[in-house]
């Protein structure tokens, strides 16, 4: 009976590949977002993770949402220019 199931899914999978292509676009991009985050941030155990665990791209967010030391979706310019502003308002003070 399981032999039957899963050879059923193997066969549908074969015969729709297309419909794996956006899991694997979805996959891919998450996960170099994460590689080359972990490369900046020299976690190189990271990065070997990321090579062997295939999450479907949920360890790569965890990594990037809660682990990064810079997140991802802050820009450094965003980072200096609020500490800038809140050198002024203390000096005004």
């Amino acid at each position: 009976m399981y032999d039957v199931k899963v050879q059923n899914i193997g066969n549908w999978i074969l015969a729709n590949q297309w419909a794996l292509m956006p899991i694997f676009v979805w996959d891919v991009t998450w996960r170099l977002l994460a590689m080359w985050r972990a490369v900046k941030e020299n976690q190189k155990i990271w990065f070997v993770l990321f090579m062997i665990v295939n999450s479907v791209g949920l360890l790569p967010i965890i990594y990037l949402v809660f682990v990064a030391k810079e997140k991802f979706w802050v820009k450094k310019n965003q980072v200096v220019e609020v500490q800038e502003a809140e050198v002024v308002k203390k000096k005004r003070k």
